[in-house]
């Protein structure tokens, strides 16, 4: 049997992994547009969507279930950096959801079937270049606090 990585829950652990290969798979899809291989950016950007809006779904759930405040309560930052490195997290992770779903629905919305330039194009460039940057702040904001509520020892 596998050992967990943490004190997490295990959806915790699945996401911090999760977003070790998620930003590499943004940064690809990114360079594949800008080399028109459009129909693979629309593709990688669906399922990179889709595999981390169930894993959201699935951890929130497990977060207002199970809870998460008992376990991390065993860090030695729990009563110093833990919910400031969440809250940290959470001014980044927000807004990142929301310009994603909007993202997604607008390039659904705008685009034809065949992914091409068209006119919303600008407008979806500078959106995905904004969420792909917020992606990055929420990644290294949420590795922040799995470390510091789940992984740091006395």
């Amino acid at each position: 049997m596998i050992d967990q990585l943490s004190r997490a829950p295990i959806i915790i652990d699945i996401m911090a992994v999760t977003l070790l290969f998620v930003l590499p798979a943004i940064a690809l899809s990114i360079f594949l547009v800008k080399k028109r291989f459009y129909k693979t950016h629309k593709y990688m950007q669906l399922g990179i969507g889709t595999l981390m809006g169930g894993l959201l779904l699935v951890f929130e759930i497990e977060m207002r279930t199970m809870g998460w405040r008992s376990i991390a309560e065993d860090s030695p930052f729990y009563e110093t950096y833990v919910m400031p490195a969440l809250i940290f997290h959470l001014i980044f992770a927000i807004p990142t959801f929301i310009l994603w779903v909007l993202v997604i629905f607008g390039a659904i919305k705008n685009f034809e079937k065949q992914p091409k330039p068209a006119k919303y194009s600008m407008i979806h460039k500078r959106m995905g270049r904004l969420a792909s940057y917020l992606s990055f702040g929420t990644t290294c904001t949420a590795w922040l606090f799995y470390w510091l509520a789940f992984v740091a020892e006395s």
